[in-house]
């Protein structure tokens, strides 16, 4: 929901919204909140944990939805 209404009110253009993305940054943002502590393996050798992967996933949404460039016809 986020997603479409900054693409709306910035942009002005109407995108699609994959509501699977949505359902997973929820539960792993959940883990996150309950456990953040616990390890998750970044390219499954790199152990970080919980609270800095999911800031990490959130800056990185963030910045694409802000700064993402549109290609001209």
């Amino acid at each position: 929901m986020a997603s479409m209404g900054w693409n709306n009110l910035v942009k002005n253009r109407d995108v699609p919204s994959y509501g699977a993305s949505g359902a997973i940054y929820s539960v792993v943002s959940l883990l996150a909140c309950v456990a953040p502590k616990a390890t998750f393996q970044l390219y499954g050798i790199i152990p970080i944990p919980a609270w800095l992967a999911v800031t990490g996933i959130f800056a990185y949404d963030t910045y694409s939805a802000m700064y993402d460039k549109v290609r001209p016809n």
